[in-house]
């Protein structure tokens, strides 16, 4: 196991275990992508790898997890595609309750664009990689602003 996952895992269960003490329902979802299309982005070592354990010390802190990674046999928890993790991350957040905690873990990569218009706080938007992501198509890729916006309209009172 390296050390970066093992790191993350350790500041994983202390932040949670401390703040997630009270809630109601704890509820998770991970995301790990490691193998692209080589003529767009190389693939990775350890992201699977990285989902599949962060999602197992979630599960010992006691959360619901539904994990999406290419290893999986149930089809639609593939992150094929952006609305593939959309799917997934409205149905976590669905008919939450202030008492309850989510967490939403991704791991392959990110894309920032050079020529993207800055937002209000000044920052460009920020995309996840889904597998069958394309450096020249956006709507191949996640923006985050719509993960923040999904999270945002949650009811849940931890995320």
């Amino acid at each position: 196991m390296r050390i970066s996952t093992v790191l993350t895992m350790l500041a994983c269960s202390a932040l949670l275990a401390t703040s997630c003490l009270q809630a109601a329902d704890k509820y998770a979802l991970v995301v790990g992508v490691e193998k692209y299309d080589p003529g767009q982005l190389p693939s990775l070592q350890f992201a699977e790898e990285d989902a599949v354990e962060i999602g197992k010390a979630l599960e010992q802190l006691g959360f619901d997890v539904v994990s999406m990674t290419d290893q999986t046999d149930i089809p639609e928890r593939k992150p094929i595609y952006p609305d593939d993790i959309l799917v997934q991350l409205r149905r976590r957040l669905r008919d939450r309750q202030p008492s309850d905690t989510i967490v939403v873990s991704l791991s392959g990569h990110g894309l920032q664009f050079k020529d993207d218009p800055k937002d209000e706080f000044g920052e460009k938007e920020t995309y996840f990689c889904p597998q069958r992501a394309k450096v020249s198509d956006k709507r191949t890729l996640l923006p985050m602003s719509a993960v923040i916006n999904e999270l945002a309209q949650c009811k849940a009172g931890k995320k």
